[in-house]
């Protein structure tokens, strides 16, 4: 025979816990060499891969991204040294001290850059339905326009 006992926490008892587990070493003061070494690093201008820094630091590179939505200084380092990347970027590429397609793939993965038609963009703006205020129709005063924009 066991003799079991159960005890029952309030959720507001547990919010003013004692936090239990190993102490983050990611903390603001780490950010903050963190970031001033990121600018001194991306200073070098053979520097131009956020990954081979995260990686020389042991961190991943998603990791970067992290950091920068727990601290607004890192993000705003994470910002600068991102644009130095993509200007980087396009230097080798347009200088042709790199693969040009090679560039371009990079800057589309790191930088967002996309090669789409604009057409293709008007056309999904085309197949939209328009709802305009103010105009009585079924709907309580809004008018419904199918494919307005022609």
């Amino acid at each position: 025979m066991y003799l079991v006992f159960v005890t029952y926490i309030k959720w507001d008892d547990c919010k003013n816990m004692k936090k239990m587990g190993r102490p983050t070493k990611y903390t603001p003061e780490y950010l903050e060499t963190l970031g001033e070494s990121l600018l001194t690093w991306m200073q070098e201008p053979q520097n131009w891969w956020l990954g081979a820094f995260a990686t020389q630091n042991k961190l991943w590179r998603t990791q970067l991204d992290e950091f920068a939505h727990k601290d607004e200084n890192f993000s705003n380092t994470l910002k600068i040294a991102k644009t130095i990347q993509e200007t980087r970027l396009l230097q080798l590429g347009l200088s042709g001290k790199a693969n040009a397609a090679m560039c371009i793939f990079a800057l589309k993965n790191v930088a967002g850059w996309r090669d789409q038609p604009a057409e293709k963009d008007d056309q999904a703006i085309k197949d939209k339905d328009l709802i305009i205020p103010g105009i009585p129709g079924k709907a309580e005063g809004l008018h419904r326009f199918e494919k307005y924009i022609e």
